[in-house]
């Protein structure tokens, strides 16, 4: 019976896992180079002496940015994606944790108020249900991450020192998960482990009420729309 349980448990969790690191990446690949124009504008337009308001020099600093990466062809707009690896290797391990420990959760405190959820199950319990599950996904999740949100920000900010607005920086350098390994290793040999969790707590404060908040508004919404 054991055997049976833990073969049906890792089944119940392979496909949640997998679904929401897939919808995770698949986000992170096509806003990725909206991201990064975006930031990249914010540079460049804080070195304009151009006229007209904040909004418009930032619009125009973002249609530069395209503008560029497209009369580079091929080779101009993949740097659209540069450094899109160190999100990834942030945000889908985030979801995965956050999915699994969210939806096993659920699970459990549904199965201890004793309904199976659908009509049974009154707005009450969904509420409680997905605060705390939500809430509990989002701090794990978060904390667990935060060396790879360290990373990311430490790849991000090296990009930016390298790269001038309003060039498509073609100084050679290590990319991909090489690049994310590499600042992982010198962050912790050069200023210690410990660093690679600054701004875990405050990261975890805020991704449990924000985690929480969604979930719960969504399956709220979701019960109260059956009955319409």
């Amino acid at each position: 019976e054991e055997g049976s349980s833990s073969s049906s448990s890792s089944a119940s969790v392979l496909p949640t896992l997998v679904a929401g690191t897939t919808a995770r990446s698949i986000a992170v690949l096509i806003t990725s180079p909206l991201e990064r124009a975006r930031t990249r504008a914010q540079a460049f337009t804080g070195v304009s002496t151009g006229s007209g308001s904040g909004s418009h020099r930032l619009r125009y600093g973002m249609l530069h940015e395209f503008g560029s990466a497209a009369g580079g062809g091929f080779s101009g707009l993949s740097h659209l994606w540069r450094g899109t690896m160190a999100t990834l290797a942030r945000d889908v391990p985030f979801s995965g944790i956050y999915w699994v420990v969210t939806e096993k959760l659920r699970t459990q405190l549904t199965e201890r108020r004793g309904g199976a959820g659908g009509e049974e199950q009154g707005l009450r319990d969904v509420a409680y249900v997905n605060l705390l599950a939500g809430t509990a996904g989002g701090v794990v999740a978060a904390s667990v991450t935060t060396p790879l949100d360290v990373v990311k920000t430490r790849i991000q900010v090296d990009l930016q020192s390298a790269e001038p607005a309003g060039s498509q920086g073609n100084n050679p350098r290590v990319s991909g998960l090489r690049q994310v390994g590499s600042m992982m290793a010198r962050i912790s040999s050069q200023e210690g482990v410990s660093r690679l969790f600054d701004g875990a707590f405050a990261r975890a404060a805020r991704a449990a009420p924000s985690c929480a908040i969604v979930l719960t508004s969504y399956e709220i919404l979701k019960e109260m729309l059956k009955y319409l």
